[in-house]
C-alpha cells in the first residue's frame, strides 16, 4: 500500500506502461524504500496463487527477466542466491578435486576426508534446507533438497538460452 499523493507526485504508472507485464514489480521498485517498507512473514500475510500451467509459469519467467533489466536494485536481489549456488558448486568441485588428487598421489588422509565432506555437503544442506521448508510449512521429501539444489543453476541457464531467443519486442506494447 502507498499513499495517493506518493503516486501522483511521482506519476503513477508512468515509466513502465510500456511493457506487458510486471506491473506490481515496477511499482514497489518505485515506491518503495528502506524507511517505507515492511515485511510480513506470517501465515495471515501468506499470498497463495493458483498453480499455473508449464506455459504460463514459463511465459511469467521469461518476462521476469526482461523487466528485471530495467529494475533498481536488481544485482542486490539475485546476489544472495548466486553465491550460494556458486558455492555449493565450488565445494563439490573441490571435494571431486581432493578426492582426485589423493588417489593420483595415494594419500588416504585427503581420500577420506573427501569421502567424509562428500557425505556432509548434501547433508548438511538437506538439514538446512529441511528446517526452511518447515519453516514455510511445506513438506518436501528431504531426499529431494541436494538434488534440487544442484538442477537450480541449470534450470536458470536453460531459461538464460530461451530468452536470449525470444524476441524482445514479445515483451512490450507498440502502441507506446
Amino acid at each position: 500500500m502507498f499513499r495517493k499523493s506518493d503516486f501522483t507526485k511521482q506519476e503513477g504508472f508512468k515509466g513502465n506502461l510500456k511493457y506487458l507485464r510486471g506491473e506490481y514489480d515496477f511499482m514497489v521498485n518505485k515506491y518503495a524504500s528502506k524507511s517505507s517498507l515492511v515485511l510480513e512473514n506470517s501465515q495471515e500475510g501468506t499470498l497463495t496463487e493458483i498453480t499455473p500451467t508449464d506455459k504460463e509459469w514459463r511465459n511469467k519467467k521469461l518476462f521476469y527477466m526482461e523487466n528485471r533489466k530495467h529494475l533498481n536494485r536488481s544485482f542486490r536481489h539475485q546476489l544472495l542466491p548466486a553465491i550460494d549456488q556458486l558455492s555449493t558448486y565450488l565445494a563439490l568441485f573441490a571435494i571431486i578435486g581432493a578426492a582426485i588428487y589423493s588417489a593420483l598421489t595415494h594419500n588416504w588422509i585427503i581420500a577420506g576426508t573427501a569421502g567424509l565432506s562428500f557425505l556432509l555437503l548434501p547433508t548438511m544442506r538437506t538439514i538446512i534446507g529441511r528446517k526452511a521448508i518447515h519453516a514455510f510449512g511445506e513438506d518436501i521429501a528431504a531426499w529431494k533438497i541436494f538434488p534440487y539444489e544442484l538442477r537450480i543453476i541449470w534450470h536458470h541457464l536453460h531459461f538464460r538460452l530461451k530468452y536470449l531467443q525470444a524476441d524482445k519486442y514479445d515483451f512490450i506494447s507498440h502502441k507506446l
